[in-house]
C-alpha cells in the first residue's frame, strides 16, 4: 500500500469498479474489526493481562488496515507515514503484552477476514475477477509488510529494554559494593579486595598493609550541627582520602565514620605503613570548605598482613591499632 494507483489513466468502467469496491471495503472495515476481535477472543487464551485492555487496540488496527486498502483502490492514495507508524505502534503494544506468534496470527486473521469481506462485496458489485485478484494481492502484501515492520520495531524496542535492563543490573551491582553517600567501596568490596591482595603475597615480594581510620569527635558534629553537616563532613573526608591514596590502593567506608585503606604493594613493612598513616592524618585534617566551622581530624591505626592471614582478623587488628592511637591522643590532650 505504498504505491499509488492512477484512476484517471483507466477506462471509465474499470475506474468505477475500483472506486466502488474500495468504498465498499471502507464501509465494511468495522465488520472486519469485529471478526478479528471475535476470533481472538474465541481462540487465544490471553496471558496475565485482561483481554479488555487490548480489545480497542486490536479492533482499531484491524479497521485501519482495511480502510487503508479500501482507500487505496477508491482514491489511489497509500498509507501516510503517520498511518504506517500508527499501525506499527499498535502492533508493538500488543507484542510487548503478549507474544510475537499471537500478533502474527492476529494479522493473518485480519488478512483472511478482509479477503472474505472483499469476496462478498465483489460478488455483490459484480467486480471483474482481475480486480478481485489485484485487491487480494494488495491485502496479502499489506499484511506481510505490516508484520515485517512490526517485527523490526519490536526488535528495536527489545534491544532498548535489554540495554535498560543491563544498565539496571550494573547499577544494582555497583550499589551492592559501594557506599551510597561517599561512592567509596563498602565492607563487602573491601574484604574481597583484601583477600585477593593477601593471596597475591605468595608470588610477590611486597606485603599488604591495612589502615583503619576513625574521625575524631564525629558524634559531637552530628549532635551540634545535625546529620546533614555530618554527611558533608564524611563526603569531604572521602574526597580528601581519594586524592591521597594511590590508584592501586583500595579505599572503603566500613561504618558511620570509619574508613579503611588497603595497600597491596607495601615494600617497607610496618615502617612504611606508619609513614603512610601519618601522611593520611595530615592530609585529611583541616576545616571543611562547605562548612568552615567544622574541623576534621582523624585517628589512624594499621596492620601488616602476611600470606594465609584471614582478612577479617587483619581488619580487626588494624581497628585495634586505631583505637590504641585514639587512646594515646586522648591521654596526651
Amino acid at each position: 500500500m505504498t504505491g499509488s494507483a492512477r484512476l484517471d489513466g483507466l477506462p471509465l468502467e474499470d475506474a468505477r469498479c475500483r472506486v466502488a469496491l474500495g468504498q465498499a471495503l471502507i464501509r465494511r472495515a468495522p465488520d472486519v474489526a469485529c471478526a478479528v476481535v471475535a476470533e481472538w477472543t474465541a481462540r487465544f487464551v490471553y496471558r496475565g493481562i485482561p483481554f479488555e485492555t487490548l480489545r480497542g487496540t486490536l479492533a482499531g488496527s484491524s479497521q485501519l488496515g482495511t480502510e487503508l486498502v479500501g482507500r487505496y483502490f477508491a482514491t489511489g492514495k497509500g498509507a501516510t507515514p503517520e498511518e504506517s507508524r500508527a499501525m506499527a505502534d499498535r502492533s508493538s503494544m500488543v507484542v510487548l503484552g503478549t507474544a510475537m506468534t499471537a500478533v502474527v496470527k492476529n494479522y493473518l486473521r485480519w488478512r483472511d477476514a478482509t479477503i472474505r469481506v472483499l469476496h462478498e462485496e465483489a460478488a455483490r458489485l459484480d467486480s471483474p475477477p482481475a480486480l478481485v485478484r489485484e485487491v487480494v494481492s494488495v491485502v496479502r502484501f499489506s499484511a506481510d509488510v505490516t508484520i515485517i515492520t512490526m517485527i523490526r520495531q519490536f526488535d528495536v524496542q527489545r534491544r532498548e529494554l535489554e540495554s535498560n535492563l543491563e544498565q539496571e543490573r550494573a547499577k544494582l551491582s555497583y550499589l551492592a559494593l559501594h557506599d551510597c553517600l561517599t561512592g567509596l567501596g563498602n565492607r563487602a568490596l573491601l574484604l574481597d579486595r583484601l583477600a585477593h591482595a593477601i593471596a597475591g603475597t605468595a608470588r610477590r615480594q611486597e606485603q599488604v598493609g591495612v589502615l583503619f581510620l576513625d574521625l575524631d569527635g564525629f558524634k559531637a558534629v552530628n549532635d551540634s550541627h545535625g546529620h546533614e553537616a555530618g554527611d558533608r563532613l564524611l563526603v569531604a573526608v572521602a574526597q580528601r582520602l581519594t586524592r591521597i591514596v594511590r590508584p592501586s590502593d583500595t579505599l572503603a567506608r566500613v561504618g558511620g565514620d570509619e574508613f579503611v585503606v588497603v595497600c597491596d604493594d607495601l615494600t617497607d613493612g610496618q615502617r612504611g605503613l606508619d609513614a603512610f598513616a601519618q601522611r593520611i592524618q595530615v592530609g585529611v585534617s583541616g576545616p571543611v570548605a562547605a562548612s568552615p566551622d567544622l574541623l576534621v581530624s582523624v585517628s589512624v591505626g594499621g596492620a601488616v598482613a602476611a600470606f594465609g592471614d584471614d582478612p577479617e582478623n587483619v581488619l580487626a587488628a588494624a581497628d585495634a591499632a586505631m583505637y590504641e592511637v585514639k587512646k594515646r591522643r586522648r591521654a596526651s590532650a
